[in-house]
């Protein structure tokens, strides 16, 4: 039991190790959130000058790994004098990551371009840095393992087996998941942990929380029907 628990352990951690080392270490310029509409906005200046109105700008988007480009020379829109935008809509933006945005501008005789970075993330937020990140990727190895453990203690326990303290472990367990689950949505934007933990709250509700439940109940009719007997004995 214990060495199965251990390998377990093992395999969790070098998952996250592994989200943590293989993850993009390029800082992109600005955050977005994935599946939402983008409007990317590019300053339009000639010299010291706000561009004429015969002024006009390009923009192509290809995502960092330059698979497929999201815009190929495309006109973006005026808006006012002082930027042009162009617009992603909820459609383009399902593939997370870094993208690059490149944009062409003329004025009369005068030409310019330059570039910029985007991600595509669960929130659109800047994703934290430093130790802070390691003590949340070592908090979710624990309460992930502390399920699996759950999870095994629970199949391998009779149906008339279950305490109060298990199932109470079970919930806690359960509860913990969703908390690490809203802080990194709402914080981190991990991916990864997004998916992993997912997992496991789509199969919570089972093995977590309606297994132990039964058992509890089981257990408790068992220890009922006993004590009734003992005083009719």
């Amino acid at each position: 039991m214990q060495t199965v628990r251990h390998n377990i352990n093992k395999l969790i951690l070098l998952i996250l190790l592994a989200s943590i080392l293989l993850a993009p270490t390029i800082a992109a310029d600005y955050y977005y959130e994935a599946n939402e509409k983008v409007d990317l906005r590019v300053p339009c200046l000639n010299g010291d000058l706000l561009c004429s109105s015969s002024a006009y700008c390009n923009i192509t988007i290809y995502p960092y790994e330059n698979i497929s480009a999201l815009a190929d020379n495309v006109a973006m829109s005026r808006n006012g004098l002082a930027y042009f935008n162009y617009t992603l809509s909820p459609a383009t933006t399902k593939d997370y990551g870094i993208y690059q945005a490149y944009y062409f501008c003329g004025d009369g005789a005068d030409t310019a371009h330059a570039f910029f970075t985007f991600e595509l993330n669960l929130n659109g937020k800047i994703p934290p840095q430093g130790n802070l990140v390691i003590f949340f990727f070592l908090a979710v190895i624990g309460v992930v393992s502390s399920i699996v453990w759950l999870i095994i203690q629970n199949i391998q326990k009779s149906r008339f087996d279950m305490d109060l303290k298990t199932f109470s472990y079970n919930l806690l367990a359960y509860f913990g998941l969703i908390i690490f689950y809203s802080f990194n949505l709402l914080y981190f934007g991990n991916l990864m942990i997004n998916n992993l933990l997912l997992t496991f709250l789509f199969i919570g509700p089972i093995t977590n929380v309606l297994v132990p439940g039964y058992l509890l109940w089981s257990s408790f009719l068992k220890r009922t029907i006993e004590m009734k007997q003992g005083r009719l004995q």
